[in-house]
C-alpha cells in the first residue's frame, strides 16, 4: 500500500461514520414515527449530506495523482472529511428531548451546520488546488463562481 490507500482508508472511515450518523437517523424516524416531528427541510439536508458525501469520496480518488505526500496534506484532506461527519452529527444528535421536533432542533443549530457547510465550500477550493493546477483550471472560472453562489 502507498500512502494514498492509507489516507484514502481513514477519509472512508470517517465518510463511512457520517454516513452511519444520517443512514442510523433516518432509521430511527422510520422506527419511531409518533417519537419524532418529522420536518421536511430537514430532510432535504439529510439527502444533500448523504450525496455531497458520496461525491466527495469519489473526487479524493484524483488525490492519487499526488506524488508526494506531506503531513499538511494528510491533516488537511482527513479534516475536511471531519467537517462533513460533524455537519452530519448536527443533523441528527443524540438526543432532541429538548426541542420540540427536528424543526426546532435545525433552527437552533443552524448557524453551526451552515457555518460548517460553508467551511467546506473553502476547502474544497483548496482540495481542488491539492490535485493540482491542471485540474483546478480545468474545472474554468465557472467553478469558482458556482462554488461562490453555494
Amino acid at each position: 500500500m502507498d500512502i494514498f490507500e492509507y489516507i484514502a482508508v481513514l477519509t472512508s472511515i470517517i465518510i463511512g461514520l457520517g454516513i452511519t450518523q444520517l443512514l442510523r437517523g433516518l432509521a430511527r424516524l422510520i422506527q419511531n414515527p409518533d417519537h419524532y416531528r418529522v420536518y421536511w427541510v430537514h430532510l432535504l439536508w439529510v439527502a444533500t449530506m448523504f450525496f455531497n458525501m458520496v461525491f466527495w469520496w469519489w473526487w479524493e480518488f484524483r488525490l492519487d495523482d499526488i506524488q508526494t505526500w506531506t503531513f499538511l496534506l494528510y491533516a488537511f484532506v482527513v479534516f475536511y472529511a471531519f467537517v462533513f461527519y460533524l455537519a452530519c452529527a448536527l443533523l441528527f444528535p443524540e438526543n432532541i428531548s429538548d426541542y420540540d421536533g427536528f424543526e426546532d432542533y435545525f433552527y437552533s443549530r443552524r448557524r453551526w451546520f451552515f457555518g460548517l457547510l460553508a467551511f467546506s465550500l473553502l476547502l474544497d477550493v483548496g482540495d481542488s488546488m491539492l490535485k493540482g493546477h491542471e485540474h483546478f483550471h480545468s474545472m474554468g472560472a465557472e467553478y469558482l463562481v458556482a462554488t461562490s453562489a453555494k
